[in-house]
């Protein structure tokens, strides 16, 4: 089955089976540490909030000291009657109670009560002396805790006792609204009871995990507890002693598991998160990996597929690794090679095609020539008998011209198939342009046309036949002006082209070369002209390759046309 599959899938299936087991143990190690890690943190922060609430408490009790030391010399400093105490505590405690505490209670050493500002059923579990703490309570009929500070007082000669103190209460833990996620409740104990004096009300489950912790508490004498809770995702439990050491209070503070943030916090949860999350990486690494690997292997596909096609242009990107660059640079020079082959097939072909149609022109020259000649001089003989501007003499006269362009016809297929010897000298490529610009001026003129050379002080010397690199010029020239009837423009560039080399550029307005013959512009016989042989680019082209330059044409419809021809300059302007 595997051999059916593509190379790619075969590297992701591998990159799995060698990554998933590792995966799988590391997902199950970050699993347990990252969870370890939340629970503890958890539950440090749960041990601090409780803390600070508990600390909230013992600060009340301690500003509650300060208020009641500095009420009672108050009141002592009055000297009021035993009998008129409530009065003269009557209008600082309504001070007291308008800037937030609840209750202001004085009662004296029989358990009396002489004024309160909430109703007070008994004061019996009350110290006889100055305290500082969470105080036991029954008000309006309901159990309560009390934050705050008892001081004595001498009023008459009677002893009194000041409690000042804030109630622990739903409207005490208001605070802690705004915490959405904390869950806080405060229970009051009573020997082996407790009660609930605060916060949001318990589930079953809760009351007894609630009555369990209490038990821990009061047993061990920890300074904080924890235990599980249905509806928390974890619940502490810290214990409050008044100023005798007994365990008069718990609060219970609790994380809702029910919140966003924590309810996909479990084990196997985030066990398959991390596993999922991770082989999706490494999925996704294997299919980067495979394409990196695969990519070279499947250019280089395409590139002996596109060779086969006989694209021999051809190449593909050296990349993917020491081994495949080097067998695509192999393959590179490969197709370089079999390019250079190609080419000089195509060359030696050409030159066979020009040998046979030299052999082949050479026989029809001589077997032409004759018959043509023959025709020529006796239709000049004829011409000569018959009456001058007759009909006759017109019709003699056209046979003259016409066996006069059959003979250049020949002579030129002669000079394309067998090229005459160079004599080579040092030509002036101004001069050459310059001639040609004096012969073909009359032809300028008579088709509007504007011929310019650029740098015409400048005289670069290439080694030539100056006949025959004129010839060719030539060519260029009247193709040029063939090509713009209605006018147009001519510009002749000469320039250094570097290298050993110059460059001849002429630059015309017509029209351009048809897309469909501009790769065949070079072959015999292939023109745009209704009269013409097709063999002036041709034998520009023999001309230019005998003298060891290239020729190349850039041309686009409506974009004029541009012939380079490059040929190699004399020692002496190489020197220069």
């Amino acid at each position: 089955m595997l051999r059916h599959l593509s190379m790619r899938t075969r590297f992701i299936l591998a990159f799995l089976a060698v990554c998933v087991p590792p995966m799988l143990a590391a997902a199950y190690g970050a699993t347990v540490v990252i969870s370890t890690i939340f629970e503890r943190n958890v539950e440090k922060w749960l041990k601090e909030t409780t803390g600070f609430f508990v600390g909230e408490i013992n600060d009340g009790a301690t500003e509650a000291t300060r208020v009641v030391s500095v009420l009672s010399r108050v009141l002592a400093s009055n000297q009021p009657t035993a009998s008129d105490v409530d009065v003269a505590v009557k209008m600082p405690a309504e001070l007291l109670v308008s800037s937030g505490y609840e209750l202001i209670v004085i009662y004296d050493a029989t358990g009396k009560v002489h004024y309160a500002t909430r109703s007070v059923e008994g004061v019996s579990g009350l110290p006889h002396a100055a305290a500082r703490s969470l105080f036991r309570m029954t008000l309006e009929n309901r159990p309560v805790l009390i934050a705050g500070a008892i001081e004595p007082f001498t009023a008459g000669s009677s002893r009194f006792y000041l409690l000042v103190g804030d109630l622990i209460n739903d409207d005490f833990l208001a605070g802690t609204k705004g915490a959405s996620s904390l869950d806080l409740q405060v229970f009051r104990i009573d020997g082996d009871a407790f009660s609930q004096v605060g916060g949001n009300a318990l589930t079953a489950s809760d009351q007894a995990a609630a009555a369990r912790a209490i038990e821990r508490l009061r047993r061990t004498g920890e300074e904080m507890a924890t235990d599980e809770s249905d509806e928390l995702l974890m619940t502490i439990y810290a214990p409050m002693k008044d100023a005798g050491g007994e365990l008069i209070a718990v609060v219970r503070c609790g994380l809702r598991a029910s919140e966003r943030l924590f309810e996909h916090v479990g084990r196997w949860p985030l066990f398959l998160a991390i596993f999922l999350f991770g082989t999706l990486g490494s999925v996704l690494m294997g299919a980067v990996m495979a394409n990196r690997l695969v990519r070279p292997v499947k250019n280089l596909t395409h590139g002996v597929r596109s060779v086969a096609a006989g694209d021999y242009a051809q190449r593909i990107p050296e990349r993917g690794g020491q081994e495949l660059e080097e067998l695509a640079s192999v393959f590179n020079a490969l197709v370089a090679q079999l390019a250079r082959l190609r080419a000089v097939e195509a060359e030696m072909r050409k030159r066979r095609q020009l040998a046979t149609l030299g052999e082949a022109a050479a026989v029809l020259a001589h077997e032409i020539r004759n018959p043509l000649g023959i025709i020529k001089t006796s239709s000049q003989f004829v011409r000569g008998r018959v009456p001058s501007g007759s009909s006759e003499q017109r019709v003699l006269g056209y046979i003259g011209e016409e066996v006069d362009r059959i003979e250049g016809l020949v002579r030129d297929i002669l000079d394309l198939v067998r090229p005459r010897e160079l004599h080579k000298v040092e030509v002036s490529l101004a001069a050459v342009i310059e001639r040609i610009g004096n012969v073909v001026g009359p032809e300028f003129a008579k088709n509007g046309i504007a011929f310019e050379v650029a740098n015409p002080g400048r005289d670069l010397q290439v080694v030539g036949d100056p006949d025959q690199i004129y010839q060719a010029f030539l060519n260029v020239v009247i193709n040029a002006i063939q090509a713009m009837p209605d006018g147009g423009r001519l510009r002749v560039d000469v320039e250094n082209a570097g290298g050993g080399a110059t460059q001849i550029v002429f630059s015309d307005t017509g029209p351009g070369i048809p897309a469909e013959i501009r790769d065949r512009i070079f072959e015999p016989f292939v023109t745009t002209k209704a009269r013409g042989a097709g063999l002036g680019l041709a034998k520009v082209q023999a001309i230019v390759d005998a003298h060891g330059g290239h020729i190349r044409v850039e041309s686009g419809p409506g974009e004029g046309t541009r012939v380079v021809i490059t040929l190699p300059v004399v020692e002496e302007e190489l020197v220069a």
